[in-house]
């Protein structure tokens, strides 16, 4: 089984409250941040934890095996700045 990769903004000089008000922002994998693997974009919000968090699409280059882009299935969002599955059953937002 391959472990899991964890994504990163690629532009650590910007605190994630910032960068979830930009639509597109670069990522990188968590071991290798100085290398653009791809591009975060923002499709939407939610509320979690008493606050607005932004739902993300991670789109990311397949150049290495001749595609051009592959978006990965599931919605991510940021905490502590590593991008996460966005579980809607865990929001406890949406519980009443």
């Amino acid at each position: 089984m391959r472990p899991q990769q964890h994504y990163v903004p690629a532009e650590t000089d910007l605190p994630a409250e910032i960068l979830s008000l930009r639509r597109r922002f670069p990522i990188a994998l968590q071991d290798a941040p100085d290398q653009i693997c791809g591009i975060a974009y923002r499709v939407g919000w939610t509320s979690k934890m008493k606050r607005n968090q932004a739902l993300f699409r991670l789109r990311l280059n397949m150049d290495h095996a001749n595609y051009g882009t592959a978006t990965l299935p599931n919605l991510y969002i940021l905490e502590n700045d590593i991008f996460v599955e966005y579980l809607p059953s865990n929001d406890p937002s949406k519980k009443r």
